[in-house]
């Protein structure tokens, strides 16, 4: 079974270079740029924000007639079938209340145009890669200085949809209670358990499990590849009794027997290899008519025209799952970015696109300056983290190293990067004291809206070089939103970059959510290693984990790397998982290692690369303290937006909910904080910021329902400007519909930084 590809798409990514191959140098700074890039953009054009908002409003009359007025172009929405369709693929129940006849009371109503509101601010004002209403663009950085873009004449190139992870993992799960069918799936080792044949036992954590003689040698012979019959016969055993030892090895928690289906974008096409050794015709025939079933119902779901057909094939599809799966096929109901469904929609828009070294050339030292700090935040992150976790091995081993494995400390150590762990905020603290030294603010600047600097001049005062070493030498992958006239101007460098946001330490174009129409993230990650001489160990996380979904995955893991399994969580190639009760500890000069049973050393640096690096992406903000901070100007870079943070009592809403008083309060607040008319507002407790218009009621409306569901958080909602605005974008379609839009990039340093010793 293979992803289904739309009839008609047109193209395909169009890069000259193999992805993440080549690198060029970012003006004369000491940064290098992938060459690969990545344009992300809205898939509705930016006026269609136009729909909210008015005039200001100064009495109740006004406001119920900007209500009223505002309600009814919202209402004809509903009359668009690329809008309507776009919620079928986010979300059925709420099309169906939206997309109903409005009747019922007027609250009723509001509530439901209130919903409808936050998905087509979403869609129109916001670059996330979701299906065609979100759709991306690979693009590539020349090394001339023109550039060029060409947008087809459609708004899509490509579309493709694929099978959920978690739904091809139900319907391995489903095989393997069949015991026709799991006599043909080859029986493994689970990943978090190692096995001493010296001792004869197998180990987990501090959990031991005696193993008798014939009960070893089966062990040693599960290794994802050889079934039951396989192992017999190469063992010389009656396949019965191997057979029966498997059973109670697994249940024992030993071992593994069932389809092993990762969590991967691609785990539909592994479902589909664990039917081709299948030797017995009609064991093979019933699984092929599942993988039929479902085949045939993701093209139905791809083919669909109109909202209701694709409803009625999402529904068949579903259907179809359940049925062989005896599984919902819905989950995670109230969760925002979960994947819910059996199945998801990628698209790219038809545009082909390089960008020249003019175009970057005025925001280079800028973006320079903003790598630096992201380097130095993550050593500075990585060195108290390390020290965090050498602290917790020094209590657990009690003077013994040799005493204990990573097993034993895993579940300590990941509480420094979620949980008791003070290095995030420690760090985050430092770096905002950091920026404000290098910007040098002076009296009364902080209470302005904008403070302009040169990079020259920041550059001269940066504080950002003083490194400790620790990190793993990570690349940082930043998202640059443009002001520009239109494409051209663009593309010649007469251009305002605001950043959008910097994902320190991490490399975020190498998963399935932008590499579907390149080939395996996997077969790129590799690549990647080699070019930015990055060297680590990679957790095997659980599919359980919200954060790890297939298409959005954590980081991706190359076939060269080792896998730490800590877990039971299926992997690609089981040979490739070092279970961590096999991985010890040692310490040299002062440095712990962590020590692999072939002789392997890491850094602990390394070998918790990864929660490092998600922490690291998650905790850089670029910015100042205090409630109000100024916009930071550097040359034409951006590089923080106007903030303003606010405790949510600050608002002072009326206890009941009543749609003028509210309005009046959060125009209350909206003055006493000097809020400018459009802002994006983050509500603690809420997945995502909320482009609003503080002229509409209805966005108003929405803003106060979030406050409200969160009044009890200590957190302070956040405001930032709007910036780019929407209307200055210069991303145009055929027919000149302007789009919101970011382009993601991905640097490393062009050279190591010397060491220069510990924290200050």
């Amino acid at each position: 079974m293979t992803a289904v590809e739309l009839p008609r798409t047109t193209g395909h990514a169009a890069l000259t270079d193999p992805p993440f191959t080549r690198t060029l140098a970012l003006g004369t700074t000491d940064w290098d740029l992938w060459r690969t890039a990545n344009l992300r953009s809205a898939g509705f054009s930016a006026d269609g924000l136009d729909v909210f908002g008015g005039p200001s409003v100064t009495t109740e009359e006004e406001f119920t007639a900007s209500r009223d007025e505002e309600e009814a172009r919202l209402t004809l929405l509903v009359e668009r079938e690329d809008f309507v369709t776009a919620l079928v693929w986010q979300n059925r129940g709420a099309w169906r209340q939206i997309a109903s006849p409005f009747c019922g009371s007027p609250s009723k109503r509001r509530q439901r145009l209130r919903s409808l509101a936050l998905y087509w601010q979403r869609y129109c004002g916001k670059a996330e890669t979701i299906g065609y209403f979100g759709p991306g663009a690979w693009v590539e950085l020349g090394e001339s200085t023109e550039g060029e873009l060409e947008h087809g004449p459609q708004l899509i190139r490509e579309r493709r949809t694929f099978l959920e992870a978690w739904a091809a993992a139900a319907i391995g799960a489903a095989w393997s209670r069949e015991e026709q069918i799991r006599r043909w799936l080859p029986p493994y080792l689970r990943p978090d358990v190692a096995v001493d044949t010296d001792r004869s036992q197998a180990r987990s954590g501090s959990r031991r499990i005696r193993l008798a003689e014939d009960g070893l040698r089966i062990v040693l012979r599960c290794d994802g590849h050889a079934t039951i019959d396989r192992i017999a016969d190469e063992l010389a055993l009656d396949a019965t009794a191997v057979d029966t030892a498997v059973r109670k090895l697994v249940r024992r928690k030993v071992l593994n027997w069932d389809a092993r289906i990762p969590t991967t974008a691609d785990a539909h096409r592994i479902l589909e290899s664990r039917v081709l050794p299948i030797a017995d015709a009609s064991v093979a025939a019933r699984c092929l008519r599942d993988l039929a079933d479902i085949e045939g119902g993701l093209r139905a779901v791809s083919e669909a025209g109109t909202p209701d057909a694709l409803d009625a094939a999402l529904t068949a599809l579903s259907a179809d799952f359940e049925r062989i799966t005896e599984v919902k096929a819905h989950r995670a109901e109230a969760k925002s970015y979960a994947a819910r469904s059996v199945c998801f929609e990628d698209a790219a828009r038809d545009v082909t696109m390089t960008i020249g070294t003019a175009a970057l050339a005025p925001h280079a030292d800028a973006l320079a300056l903003i790598a630096d700090a992201a380097r130095w935040f993550t050593d500075r992150l990585a060195y108290y983290v390390v020290a965090e976790i050498d602290a917790i091995i020094d209590r657990a081993a009690r003077g013994d190293l040799s005493s204990i494995t990573l097993a034993e400390v895993w579940p300590r150590t990941m509480t420094v990067f979620w949980g008791e762990g003070t290095g995030v905020d420690r760090a985050r603290r430092e770096l905002a004291d950091r920026w404000s030294q290098s910007i040098g603010l002076e009296p009364g600047e902080l209470d302005g809206a904008v403070v302009k600097r040169s990079a020259a001049e920041l550059t001269t005062r940066a504080a950002f070089t003083d490194l400790t070493g620790t990190a793993v030498n990570l690349p940082h992958s930043p998202d640059l939103q443009f002001v520009a006239e239109n494409a051209d101007r663009l593309l010649a460098g007469d251009s305002t970059a605001v950043l959008g946001e910097m994902h320190a330490a991490l490399v975020s174009l190498d998963v399935p959510v932008f590499t579907w129409n390149l080939g395996a993230a996997d077969d790129f990650r590799d690549t990647i290693n080699a070019v930015s001489g990055v060297r680590r160990l990679v957790p095997l996380l659980p599919s359980t984990w919200e954060r790890n979904t297939g298409r959005f995955v954590p980081t991706t893991c190359g076939h060269d790397e080792t896998s730490i399994g800590f877990t039971n969580a299926a992997a690609r190639e089981p040979r490739s998982v070092v279970a961590a009760s096999d991985i010890r500890f040692d310490r040299t000069e002062g440095h712990t290692f962590v020590v692999l049973p072939d002789g392997r050393r890491f850094t602990l640096a390394e070998a918790f690369a990864v929660p490092l690096s998600i922490v690291a992406a998650d905790g850089f903000k670029v910015g100042l303290h205090g409630q109000k901070t100024p916009r930071l100007e550097v040359d034409r870079t951006v590089v923080f937006r106007q903030t303003w943070r606010s405790p949510i009592a600050e608002l002072a809403l009326p206890t009941k909910t009543v749609a003028w008083q509210d309005f009046v309060a959060v125009t209350r607040w909206r003055r006493q904080l000097g809020l400018p008319g459009r802002v994006y507002a983050k509500v603690p407790g809420e997945t995502k910021p909320l482009y609003l218009d503080l002229d509409s009621p209805t966005l108003v409306a929405a803003f106060v329902h979030q406050v409200r569901r969160q009044q009890h958080r200590l957190d302070p909602i956040v405001v930032t400007e709007c910036l780019p605005e929407p209307g200055r974008s210069w991303l145009a379609d055929a027919v000149g519909h302007r789009y919101v839009s970011e382009i993601r990039l991905q640097m490393l340093p062009a050279t190591s930084p010397p060491r220069t010793g510990g924290a200050s």
